[in-house]
């Protein structure tokens, strides 16, 4: 069905509350580089001064395997009014792999949905994606699956790039794929490069072909991504020598090096460096060091090791470390296993893995607290806070699924709250455990959690 955002469905999702998170800056062209927001720091190279590339002209299948069309431009169905007019549905199963037709950036991303239905109902339960491309065209992927959209908001992707999974999400009567380009709001007439017949424009019946691959191998795409997701975290969070330890993670390869996230990779190597520099030598000039900063002298030593670049730095560090041990026999250093420890964690927390970190902080917390000053629990707190508020969303959208589910429906909500919530609980539990500064927050957090819980699965057993 046509999945054009109507005035009915922009107003069923303002009433639900669903959170939409838009490109605000408008992008003129993509000539024009993208600028990340500002930072506290400035280093040569920023990664935000890597112009984003030009779209190509051409316009290929968005449906990896190819598939045929069950409606096509102006259908009898779904596909008449000025905003899907030439709109395409591709007749397939869930699950189906979903490609970019273009290349561009992800101008709008919603991913929350487990419902769908032929009632008017379910309109604003779309799973979709936006891109826009640098002619202006924004094309749309709608009915996608729940959670298996690979992109994310501002991020480019190349023209057969992996975007999600196809579903029967929102207002359909079947899993599908909705497809079309539109313009200043208006469907827009485009032509298949990879469609010979019929001047580039399927129709209905018809056998769309699947499209070329990505100049770039998917694995690798999804790689740099991850990392570069992750490098976003450790650059907010100051942590240069730990995105030093992320880069390391990704093999990136000189046939790729024109690749946008190749090189915007290389310059946060290049403004990680930078950082850790400066950092070292801020050490180096502090004539006393408590116990965080001893902690921050024992982790550039860790992470940075064998950084060739960085090698004298290092080797002063190393010898600021022992004259502080010689002087002060009450100093602590922490063990090489604490700071792997709370290396690892800090780059979980990097990677989004929260309920990991968030445990490893809680460790170290407990066994090695005195050695790191407060910083394991500070990134604790951080941690169960930041996963709370992502945590609360989706449970909120959940509770809202099972009240408006259909019967089909009530497995997935109920396997999907339990997957949700068992994590966070058993993280939550372990805060109000081992923390008794913040137990009573902790307890009314695990009241409130586990009352919703309960109630959505009651709803859904029946």
């Amino acid at each position: 069905m046509s999945s054009g955002t109507t005035k009915r469905e922009g107003d069923t999702l303002q009433k639900r509350g669903v959170t939409w998170v838009l490109l605000t800056a408008f992008v003129l062209g993509f000539q024009v580089s993208w600028t990340a927001p500002a930072q506290d720091r400035s280093i040569p190279g920023d990664p935000g001064d890597i112009p984003i590339p030009v779209s190509e002209p051409d316009w290929h299948c968005p449906v990896r395997t190819g598939a045929s069309i069950s409606q096509g431009n102006g259908g009898s169905g779904t596909h008449k009014d000025d905003r899907s007019k030439y709109s395409w549905d591709y007749d397939v199963s869930s699950g189906t792999p979903v490609v970019a037709a273009r290349s561009g950036v992800v101008e709008e991303c919603f991913v929350l949905s487990n419902i769908g239905g032929a009632d008017l109902e379910f309109t604003g339960d779309s799973n979709h994606i936006r891109i826009r491309h640098s002619d202006g065209t924004v094309s749309e992927y709608f009915h996608l699956s729940k959670n298996r959209v690979l992109v994310r908001l501002r991020e480019f992707v190349l023209q057969g790039e992996l975007i999600g999974y196809s579903g029967a999400t929102g207002w359909v009567t079947g899993p599908h794929l909705h497809f079309g380009a539109v313009k200043n709001g208006i469907s827009t007439p485009i032509r298949f490069s990879d469609f010979p017949a019929n001047d580039g424009v399927p129709e209905k019946g018809q056998s769309h072909g699947k499209p070329s691959p990505p100049r770039v191998p998917q694995d690798l795409i999804t790689a740099y991504k991850r990392h570069y997701r992750a490098c976003l975290e450790a650059d907010e969070r100051d942590w240069p020598d730990i995105g030093i330890e992320l880069l390391r993670g990704v093999r990136r390869r000189p046939k790729y090096s024109s690749y946008y996230y190749d090189q915007v990779l290389e310059a946060y190597e290049r403004r990680f460096l930078e950082r850790s520099k400066e950092i070292a030598g801020d050490l180096l000039k502090s004539e006393s060091l408590n116990a965080q900063d001893r902690f921050l002298l024992s982790r550039l030593l860790s992470s940075l090791k064998g950084t060739k670049t960085l090698k004298e730095d290092l080797a002063r560090l190393s010898a600021k470390q022992n004259q502080i041990l010689e002087e002060d026999r009450d100093a602590v250093k922490p063990s090489g296993r604490t700071i792997k420890a709370l290396r690892k964690a800090m780059k979980l927390e990097c990677l989004e893995e929260y309920a990991r970190s968030g445990t490893l902080y809680l460790s170290v917390h407990r066994k090695k607290g005195a050695a790191c000053g407060e910083f394991p629990l500070e990134q604790f707190r951080r941690v169960i806070h930041r996963y709370r508020q992502s945590f609360e969303e989706e449970l909120d959208r959940l509770k809202d699924e099972a009240d408006r589910c259909l019967p089909k429906h009530r497995p997935v909500v109920r396997r999907d709250t339990e997957h949700v919530a068992k994590r966070f609980i058993s993280l939550a539990r372990e805060w109000r455990k081992h923390v008794p500064e913040d137990r009573q927050e902790a307890e009314e957090l695990l009241a409130d959690v586990e009352k919703v819980y309960r109630g959505i699965m009651e709803k859904t057993s029946r």
